[in-house]
This record gives C-alpha cells, sequence and structure tokens, in this order.
C-alpha cells in the first residue's frame, strides 16, 4: 500500500470514529435534555406520589416524556430510533430516560417503582399455583404450556409475557422429566373459537422442584 492510499485509509477511519463519538455524545445529551424536561413537566403538575396508584403515574410519565420529546423532536428524528407504530421502541426510549431522572429527580422515579412492585406483589399474591411436569408446548401466536398435575388433570396456560423461571422451555433443557411448580393468573380474554369471552390462565412464574 502506497504513502497516498495509507493517509487516505487512516483519515477515513478517524472521521468514521470521530462521527461514531458525536453521534453518541448528542444521542446522550439528547436524552438528558429530555429526561430534564420530563422532569420539570411531573414537578409541574404537583402529583401527591402517596396518593397515586401505578397506572397513574405511568401514565403521568408517559405524558411528560412525550412532551419533552415533541420539544426536541429535530434532534430526536436525528438521533433516536423512534416509531410510535413499535411499541418496544418507545419502552427503550422510556427505560433510557427513566435512567437520566434517577439523577434529575430521583423521588419521581423512586415513587415510580416502590408502586410498581407493590402492584406486582398484589398480583403475585392473587396467583394461582399448581404443580406437575410440563407435557407439551404448543407454539402459536401464543404459546400454550400444557401442565398435567398429579390427578393427571392437563391445564393449559398462555405465555404471554416475559416470567421469572422461562429460561426452562428454552430449546437445550430437559423439561418433561422436571416437576415444576406454576403460578398463574385467570384473565377474560376473547375466545375466536367459541365467539364469547372466557376465562384463560396466564402463566407468571415456573420454579423447578
Amino acid at each position: 500500500m502506497n504513502t497516498t492510499r495509507a493517509i487516505l485509509l487512516l483519515l477515513f477511519i478517524f472521521n468514521i470514529n470521530v462521527f461514531s463519538q458525536s453521534g453518541e455524545e448528542g444521542k446522550e445529551n439528547l436524552l438528558n435534555t429530555i429526561s430534564i424536561e420530563t422532569c420539570d413537566c411531573i414537578a409541574k403538575k404537583n402529583l401527591d406520589f402517596n396518593s397515586l396508584d401505578s397506572d397513574k403515574l405511568q401514565l403521568e410519565f408517559g405524558f411528560c416524556i412525550l412532551e419533552g420529546y415533541s420539544n426536541n423532536k429535530v434532534e430526536a428524528d436525528k438521533y433516536l430510533d423512534i416509531s410510535f407504530d413499535d411499541e418496544r421502541s418507545l419502552e427503550l426510549l422510556g427505560e433510557q430516560i427513566a435512567m437520566k431522572m434517577f439523577i434529575n429527580c430521583p423521588d419521581f422515579i423512586t415513587a415510580l417503582a416502590q408502586d410498581s412492585m407493590s402492584d406486582k406483589n398484589v398480583q403475585d399474591s392473587n396467583d394461582f399455583v399448581i404443580t406437575g411436569k410440563i407435557s407439551s408446548i404448543e407454539k402459536s401466536q401464543f404459546n400454550i404450556i400444557e401442565i398435567k398435575d398429579s390427578t393427571n388433570r392437563v391445564h393449559k396456560l398462555l405465555w404471554l409475557e416475559y416470567f421469572e423461571g422461562e429460561h426452562f422451555l428454552h430449546s437445550g433443557y430437559d423439561f418433561k422429566n422436571q416437576d415444576f411448580e406454576v403460578s398463574y393468573y385467570e384473565s377474560e380474554m376473547f375466545d375466536p373459537s367459541i365467539k364469547e369471552y372466557r376465562n384463560f390462565k396466564v402463566i407468571t412464574k415456573l420454579s423447578a422442584l
């Protein structure tokens, strides 16, 4: 490689690194700005953290993030990959802003986290529990896990979201020879096969025995 080509290659690599660092710095500055504006928005609402439930706090949190995002939309379009049709990208934005808010307004984020944990504990206390072996997993739009208990009764549970212990169901684990304790709650949902609402069992935790 001649000297001219080497110099051009080094300049090219240098420009890529500078652009990358500049982009990351710009993104971090933008997230910090939106988090500060979100904190200011929350403060102006004079919310009573002790009396509001987590759903209300989450709603106010979302409104204020949206306001901060809108105030900085030009920069957001440049540095953030956000689509209002992509729920995961919105969740990621919320998580990134929340991390910044731990510094800028920790009282609100702490209250939000405590309320979420309280709601989770209430849900856990209302969960049903069965024990048995997993006989099959039916893969469809929503996976269905079949559990056979000690009386050979088969329970069908929906796998709708992440739950503690789901790693047992990933490929490579011989779950059919393992006894499990399974927690679930019942949720009324529309069943298109019978064209009416009925109760479904939704799994929330899986523990090996």
